[in-house]
């Protein structure tokens, strides 16, 4: 579907993720297709997709010609724009998924993608322990959880521009985190076990030896 210029990208230079570190087209052409492909929150269902009514509006889909020598800053602006288009009307005859009870609304493919990278140059790190390696695995580290703290943050004021009466609790639990666990505080006591002991002495004393009076 693409032209034959774009299928000889991985020709191209290496450009930079927004973590700072090079990549190369392979894996920003993944990045591009997985964010604008997968939703964060709730995953497409490529395989019950309306097909019958997608196949007809697919044969008529129009890609924007590509820029006339075109910088790397231009070819991934046309194909972002070229991807984005064509995702969006797949997803718009595709159901989503219900997310699971342990996914994170703020996750995102690109997320996944840097991760990978961390994991894979700390491991090159470990093994080999040369210097430009260490240099480049604490970079991958840095931008990695630099865009998780950015994801949650972005989340995190969408949640609170939206909140409504009903979710403000919910909103406030978020903020100031579940109260911690109320213990009863006894003195010479600091562990359960300790209090269980304390309680138990102070309310079932240990019965007094029964001794006669001397007649």
């Amino acid at each position: 579907m693409l032209p034959s210029k774009v299928r000889s990208i991985g020709t191209l230079p290496q450009h930079r993720l927004s973590c700072g570190r090079p990549t190369d087209m392979k894996l920003f052409t993944g990045y591009i297709g997985g964010v604008r492909v997968t939703a964060s929150w709730g995953r497409p269902r490529w395989s019950d997709t309306d097909w019958e009514t997608l196949s007809p509006i697919l044969k008529s889909f129009q890609i924007p010609p590509a820029p006339l020598c075109p910088s790397p800053t231009d070819l991934d602006g046309w194909l972002v724009g070229s991807l984005d288009r064509l995702t969006t009307l797949l997803k718009e005859h595709t159901p989503v998924s219900r997310p699971s009870h342990h996914s994170k609304p703020w996750w995102s493919p690109h997320l996944t993608i840097l991760g990978r990278e961390f994991h894979k140059a700390s491991k090159m790190a470990r093994k080999h322990g040369t210097p430009a390696l260490q240099d480049e695995a604490n970079i991958s580290k840095a931008g990695y959880f630099k865009e998780i703290k950015a994801a949650k943050n972005k989340h995190w004021s969408s949640f609170l521009l939206g909140a409504t009466p009903q979710s403000l609790w919910t909103a406030k639990r978020f903020a100031y985190g579940r109260t911690p666990p109320r213990f009863p505080s006894l003195p010479g006591a600091e562990t359960p076990q300790q209090m269980n002991k304390v309680l138990l002495d102070h309310f079932f004393p240990p019965k007094i030896p029964f001794s006669r009076p001397p007649s």
